[in-house]
């Protein structure tokens, strides 16, 4: 047992959390490859999942150290898709996203009575509405509310993240009996056993986090202005909003992001920013949904960000060929919801550089539409073998005191690869970039070479 174990002996074993994520990365890439049908790229997307969930790929440590010196058990993956279904990728972009919103928020130099709030907002569930009509309209609710004049008038800046489930229009019994101290009585029931989810019954319910430095947000206030959004949304697309509240306005919570987080209606910093990158949704739920729809929010959300910087969080640091932009963008309450929405010239050229460079992806879509999906497989086989032998090496470096395993059962450490690693560095021998060139012009007339030169 490691030290993390003994210190915390309640908590799920790294090895059992790892064995889950090979699980669930496979249920799913089974699943999108079912849906795909004919697509190329739905194909070569499900091909990635489940490569990245095979056993091999997928590692669990003890007794890693952090920079506090403290010991704690871990596990990951060695590479995994950028692709918003993927298990590896969730947790990777959600790391990622908590160190965004801790550099976008620093960014804020909040003036007298502001306070950092963290406030959610909710919508009706939208019963019959498919995922990408559902986001569409969230979206579009979203727009209207940052460009309200409540949310200008008391906002200076902050990120905003967001969050689906899926609705649950079982019995009102049903569901009480989830929530009270019978609720073992209903994990295998009936009802349970007949339920199939469908967006055209149950729908999807989205809400968003938003971390904000801003003057004191009252709740009815809040309340009331994003209904205003809601309903102006809700007349666009000619939809029917219900608010089954006592008050009539949509649910929304607001808390008061303090230090140490005790009082009623608070949170911590750390609390807040966890809770607002903890996931798109649920990976367990991505199993419940019909192949179609799977295969609709695999397309949708590529490319969408996790987190979204507004006013003077969105200031961005350059050089002074940006400096238009950040100035432009300093009071910018409003954002695209797409990383090719980013406006700064610097990224722009930055993309336009990598799509010269085509990804993994692509290059699977085209070999599958040519009939040469054996060959793509290989080749997948072949590109994350290579990623896996590199990053047990670093791993092992970064890591000296950890034993790591992976699930197909191999051990090792840095006691172990470090012999290897020594003989590896020794055989390097690092030329003269003129030192290849040198030596096919010595091949070419070796008499005019002079004798001495030593290009290495």
């Amino acid at each position: 047992m490691s030290l993390a174990q003994k210190l915390e002996p309640h908590k799920r074993s790294v090895s059992d959390a790892a064995v889950h994520r090979a699980r669930l990365g496979n249920a799913i890439g089974v699943q999108l490859e079912r849906a795909a049908l004919d697509d190329a790229y739905t194909i070569a997307d499900a091909d990635e999942i489940k490569e990245a969930a095979r056993p091999e790929n997928i590692w669990y440590a003890e007794n890693l150290r952090n920079a506090d010196d403290e010991f704690f058990d871990g596990y990951d993956s060695f590479s995994s898709p950028s692709n918003r279904l993927d298990p590896g990728y969730m947790a990777r972009s959600s790391r990622q996203a908590r160190k965004n919103i801790e550099k976008c928020m620093a960014r804020i130099q909040p003036q007298a009575g502001e306070l950092k709030m963290f406030v959610t907002l909710t919508m009706p569930t939208l019963i019959g509405f498919g995922f990408a009509r559902t986001l569409d309209f969230f979206d579009d609710a979203s727009t209207r509310f940052r460009q309200s004049k409540y949310f200008n008038d008391n906002v200076r800046g902050g990120t905003r993240a967001e969050e689906f489930t899926l609705g649950d229009k079982r019995c009102a019994e049903h569901r009480r009996l989830k929530t009270s101290p019978k609720s073992k009585i209903c994990k295998n029931c009936e009802l349970c056993r007949a339920f199939v989810w469908s967006f055209k019954s149950n729908g999807y319910h989205f809400h968003a986090h938003y971390l904000l430095w801003s003057k004191w947000l009252k709740w009815d206030e809040l309340g009331a202005a994003w209904t205003r959004s809601l309903k102006a949304s809700a007349k666009k697309f000619g939809v029917e909003l219900n608010f089954n509240t006592s008050h009539g306005r949509a649910v929304v919570h607001v808390r008061h992001v303090t230090a140490d987080g005790t009082g009623r209606d608070t949170i911590t910093n750390a609390d807040a920013i966890a809770e607002a990158c903890k996931y798109i949704t649920k990976g367990s739920d991505f199993e419940k949904l019909p192949d179609s729809e799977l295969k609709e929010i695999n397309c949708v959300l590529r490319g969408r960000r996790m987190i979204e910087s507004l006013g003077e969080a969105n200031t961005r640091k350059g050089s002074t060929s940006a400096e238009k932009d950040v100035v432009r963008e300093v009071h910018n309450l409003d954002t695209q919801h797409t990383v090719e929405s980013l406006p700064c010239p610097k990224r722009t050229l930055y993309r336009r550089n990598k799509r010269a460079i085509r990804s993994l992806r692509e290059v699977g879509a085209d070999m599958i539409s040519a009939g040469r999906r054996a060959e793509w497989l290989e080749l997948l086989e072949t590109k994350y073998s290579e990623r896996r032998e590199y990053r047990k090496v670093q791993l092992a470096k970064r890591y000296p005191l950890a034993t790591f395993h992976t699930l197909d059962g191999k051990v090792w450490s840095w006691e172990s690869i470090r012999p290897a690693e020594k003989a590896a560095a020794s055989s390097r021998v690092l030329l003269n970039p003129l030192a290849e060139k040198a030596a096919a012009w010595a091949a070419e007339a070796p008499s005019y070479m002079p004798a001495f030169l030593d290009w290495n």
